[in-house]
């Protein structure tokens, strides 16, 4: 266990690798100070390590595979989730997807947008729109991307998880 103490700027390639656009470098150089040294270490050697970027206890979390993007116009806003001078922003900012997810409403699937926080390995933090213990659809990439607002679904099917605190 250790503490990360130096982050190099740009990413590392092996000596023997050409530099070329497509390649995608994914190593850079990271100085760690261990906590307990109690091993005797040599210099100058390497190390694969796991680094934690972030820790949220108890965040509100769901599967990658259950966050889409959606057309504005292809779903219902709840009548209460914008009023006023907000309702009319959004409106003309409608243009772009909305990221989101697809909740379960009795046998429908209702998309409902979110904002993402932290993300996992498997699942992302959400920051807003969803509360803890409603039931999110997921299934394959295709599924979650052929589903439209107000599809059946059935919520007994293993697609779907609830909500969790991770």
């Amino acid at each position: 266990v250790g503490r990360v103490t130096k982050i190099g700027n740009s990413s590392i390639r092996p000596r023997n690798q050409q530099v070329s656009s497509s390649d995608q470098a994914i190593d850079f150089e990271v100085r760690v100070t261990l906590e307990d040294s109690g091993v005797e270490l040599r210099p100058d050697l390497s190390a694969s390590a796991d680094v934690i970027t972030d820790v949220r206890p108890d965040a509100l979390a769901i599967p990658i595979i259950a966050l889409t993007l959606m057309d504005p116009g292809e779903f219902e806003r709840l009548p209460n989730e914008l009023e006023g001078e907000e309702a009319m922003a959004e409106s003309t900012d409608s243009d772009e997807p909305v990221e989101g997810v697809f909740v379960i409403d009795g046998d429908l699937a209702r998309f409902r947008p979110v904002e993402i926080g932290v993300a996992g390995d498997n699942y992302f933090e959400v920051l807003e729109g969803l509360d803890e213990g409603e039931t999110v659809v997921s299934g394959t990439y295709q599924v979650i991307r052929e589903l439209s607002d107000g599809d059946l679904v059935d919520p007994t099917s293993s697609d779907s998880t609830q909500a969790t605190e991770e």
